[in-house]
């Protein structure tokens, strides 16, 4: 059993055991009151601190609480923050963390309502967001039927490369036999962050993602929430699976209408590497992938944020009978073997590897 399996078997145990009937998206949804979503950033798991600067980290880990409400169709109103801090987060530490998160919580006109400090051996980020329902309906991972157009925002693969990127500079420089840095950006050379180099672009998109609250907002407004939707936190492949699983129906992808970008594709050359395996499983991009009629994947394209343009990738047909292969890849309108020919959740961000 895969990682990304074992993770989905234990919340529909949860779900069994709590009898909960609001586990299951990227938000709950709670009667009268509106859209709840909580994530952990795990030191180690989620982040290393000899890889990131601490300014950025308080903003990554806003942005991706916020990054749920957009996927479905919400605003974000508040936000509470739990810390367990080991030893060497001290003040200066922590008030850079807090730079970051409220300049991207004050760039969506959300407010920090409260949260916890706790001691610990490693740095652990706990937040929870709660906003409001759009007045025209709520987007949910269960609403895809066959006859849908599978559509996603923006580009994919970016971040998964720049976390490759990363790992290369991480690995000359162990090879090099200089002594790791203790915070920050130490082990990444300066020339990485030349303003509009590819590695920059790609760097930006993985510390500063951007969430999609404008984009999930028009979806919904110009659907009324008909349709599917969620965030690619953990890779496009785990986003259609997901869907498809949720709304027991299959999806025929077009692997040539995926949208990748320049940075992506001058990198996976360099390296030898498939453009798309970063797309699909690289994770962390944060863009939007949903479904809706034709008709109405029309007119959403037209008022859609020219920041992140829509892009149709795919269709939703009745399903194939095998939830392990309920997302197939095309090409030239023929079955591709290309990444094994489906979106294999064996190769999605893992949540619980090692």
């Amino acid at each position: 059993m895969s990682s990304s399996e074992r993770e989905e078997k234990l919340i529909a145990r949860i779900k069994e055991w709590t009898a909960s009937s609001f586990i299951g998206d990227d938000c709950a949804v709670l009667p009268g009151w509106g859209l709840v979503s909580s994530d952990n950033l795990i030191e180690g798991t989620h982040f290393r601190l000899d890889w990131t600067d601490l300014v950025s980290l308080g903003w990554k880990a806003c942005a991706v609480n916020l990054s749920d409400i957009a996927a479905m169709g919400g605003m974000p109103r508040y936000m509470t923050i739990s810390l367990a801090l080991p030893p060497y987060i001290g003040e200066s530490e922590l008030r850079q963390f807090y730079l970051g998160f409220t300049d991207c919580a004050g760039r969506y006109r959300t407010r920090i309502a409260g949260g916890d400090l706790t001691r610990g051996d490693r740095f652990m980020i706990a937040v929870t967001v709660m906003g409001d329902l759009h007045s025209a309906g709520v987007m949910r991972r269960s609403g895809a039927r066959p006859g849908d157009v599978v559509f996603v925002s923006g580009s994919f693969g970016d971040s998964g490369c720049a976390l490759s990127l990363i790992s290369r500079q991480g690995f000359e420089l162990a090879q090099s036999g200089e002594p790791p840095p203790s915070l920050g950006y130490g082990s990444l050379p300066l020339s990485l962050f030349r303003p509009g180099s590819p590695s920059s672009q790609l760097l930006s998109r993985h510390f500063r993602p951007v969430p999609r609250l404008e984009t999930g907002w028009s979806v919904v407004s110009a659907t009324g929430g008909l349709g599917s939707l969620m965030d690619s936190s953990d890779g496009l492949g785990d986003c259609l699976v997901q869907i498809a699983r949720a709304s027991s129906v299959g999806m025929e992808i077009d692997l040539e209408a995926v949208p990748i970008s320049s940075a992506v594709g001058q990198y996976s050359r360099q390296w030898k590497h498939d453009p798309l395996a970063f797309a699909f499983y690289g994770g962390e991009d944060y863009e939007l992938v949903g479904t809706m009629p034709p008709a109405l994947f029309e007119k959403v394209r037209e008022v859609a944020p020219a920041s992140a343009p829509l892009t149709a990738i795919g269709r939703v047909v009745e399903s194939f009978g095998d939830a392990r292969q309920a997302v197939r890849f095309y090409e030239s309108g023929r079955p591709s073997s290309r990444l094994g020919g489906f979106a294999d959740m064996k190769n999605c961000f893992q949540h619980f590897g090692g």
